[in-house]
C-alpha cells in the first residue's frame, strides 16, 4: 500500500488486498457463499477539496453461492468475478470505463465486449 497525503494536493492512495477462505453466512448460520480467494486492486485513489477520482478499481474472485433452485438441499454452483472500472470521477467530469465480463466472455484472448462508458 502506497499512502501520500499533501496539504495542498489531497490523498493519494495505491493499494492491493488478497483474502482468502471466505464464507458468507445466513442468519441461521447456514452458508450463503463461499469465496476461496479475492483479490481488490486500488490504483490511483485521489481525494481532493475539488472531488475524487479513482485511476483503476478492479476485483478478481472466484467462489460458489448457494443454487436457490435446489429447494432445501444446498448445492453451491462455481463462479468467477472479474470486474473493474477506470477513470471514476466525482462529481462526473469524464466518462468512466467499467466491465463485469459473463463467464463466456472470459476465454482467453478474448476482449470484454461489455466495457462501457458511463456518463
Amino acid at each position: 500500500m502506497r499512502v501520500r497525503l499533501d496539504a495542498t494536493d489531497g490523498l493519494r492512495l495505491d493499494a492491493t488486498a488478497h483474502v482468502e477462505d471466505i464464507v458468507l453466512t445466513r442468519r441461521d448460520g447456514g452458508a450463503l457463499a463461499r469465496v476461496p480467494t479475492l483479490t481488490a486492486t486500488l490504483d490511483g485513489l485521489h481525494f481532493a477539496s475539488d472531488g475524487m477520482a479513482v485511476g483503476r478499481l478492479a476485483l478478481d474472485a472466484s467462489g460458489a453461492v448457494v443454487d436457490p433452485s435446489t429447494g432445501s438441499a444446498a448445492r453451491f454452483a462455481p463462479t468467477t468475478v472479474h470486474a473493474w472500472v477506470t477513470d471514476f470521477t466525482w462529481p462526473i467530469s469524464q466518462p468512466a470505463i467499467h466491465a463485469c465480463p459473463g463467464p463466456r466472455e472470459l476465454e482467453p484472448g478474448r476482449r470484454a465486449p461489455s466495457a462501457h462508458g458511463a456518463h
